[in-house]
């Protein structure tokens, strides 16, 4: 297994190799800790620099462009539970402390469910809240947010019934009375996270 330096200094190969300057800002904006997939889309993406949206989608990636350093949103506290949830400073660690500040997880979404780059090179959070609240999306007009409760709800019964069972199976089925938060990344993916270990749930992107 790729250690965070080795699975950098593997990207950041492919990108010199390619005789691609980048500028400090750029390096800032490479996350340390990758996803396989995102470590060969940018590789491949950094030894075909032309290459058009469909020979990306040929290679098994969807089409992506750069990345700026990641602005992590706010911590959330769960009103229920009293727990807050950070997003570390590279944008992808959600560290999750209880009312009593004790550690009880830190897990990284992108890393744990091996997700590929989309329309960003290296995705960060951009958003954390309530599980019905959206994704933190903007609406034309007025918006009502579900409540926790019944968020909570309806996302177990969408994780055990309503999905690919395989899917499921593979992210780890949930517990009845679970709870979850709501996360969104820069390249418009976004799911839910288990408050009771981190778990990750991919709901798609836009």
């Amino acid at each position: 297994m790729l250690t965070p330096s080795r699975r950098a200094a593997y990207v950041l190969a492919g990108l010199v190799a390619s005789g691609i300057a980048l500028p400090s800002f750029a390096l800032a904006a490479i996350a340390l800790r990758q996803s396989d997939c995102e470590i060969r889309a940018n590789r491949f993406k950094a030894v075909h620099p032309h290459t058009d949206p469909l020979d990306f989608m040929k290679s098994g990636f969807f089409y992506f462009g750069s990345t700026l350093p990641p602005h992590p949103p706010p911590p959330y506290r769960d009103p229920q539970s009293g727990i807050t949830f950070h997003v570390g400073g590279d944008g992808r660690r959600i560290t999750a402390v209880d009312a009593q500040a004790r550690l009880l997880w830190v897990r990284d979404p992108f890393v744990d469910r091996n997700m590929c780059p989309y329309r960003d090179a290296h995705p960060s959070i951009v958003w954390i809240g309530a599980p019905g609240g959206d994704f933190g999306w903007r609406h034309i007009g007025p918006f009502k947010p579900t409540p926790d409760g019944q968020a909570d709800l309806m996302i177990v019964k969408a994780l055990m019934r309503e999905m690919a069972p395989g899917y499921t199976r593979a992210m780890g089925y949930p517990r009845p009375g679970d709870r979850f938060i709501g996360v969104t990344f820069t390249s418009s993916q976004h799911g839910y996270v288990n408050i009771r270990n981190g778990d990750y749930y991919d709901m798609g992107q836009n």
